[in-house]
């Protein structure tokens, strides 16, 4: 339900001199991406793990032209250590500073987990 959602929501962003413009394989390309999103949101902290410990031969999540799962869960991480007070409010009700120890993989912190949970669907 939710794909569906933010496919009509998206809708609204499109000016009417795009409805011109606008053809099935874009609508395609929406629907798609509300999907993805959608099942990205489905994976457990056991799954993130697996995608994270397991090398997965250096695939990456974005093609084949891309930075790796590990590369994409550091940068990630620094990102979430920059998060301002304000963000960090909204996320984890605190402006207290996200550690790199709660967000290492291996032994996510339950507020890690908040981060990354709400960040993602942000």
């Amino acid at each position: 339900m939710s794909s569906l959602r933010g496919s009509l929501q998206c809708e609204l962003l499109i000016s009417d001199e795009a409805w011109n413009v606008f053809t099935r394989e874009d609508a395609a390309v929406i629907v798609l991406a509300a999907i993805a999103h959608d099942l990205g949101m489905l994976i457990d902290i056991e799954g993130f793990r697996y995608l994270l410990d397991n090398n997965l031969e250096n695939k990456s999540p974005l093609g084949p032209n891309n930075p790796p799962w590990q590369e994409l869960w550091r940068e990630f991480q620094l990102e979430a250590r920059r998060f301002d007070g304000t963000k960090l409010v909204n996320i984890v009700g605190s402006e207290d500073p996200i550690s790199s120890h709660e967000l290492e993989f291996s032994n996510l912190t339950d507020r890690g987990i908040v981060v990354l949970e709400l960040s993602a669907s942000s």
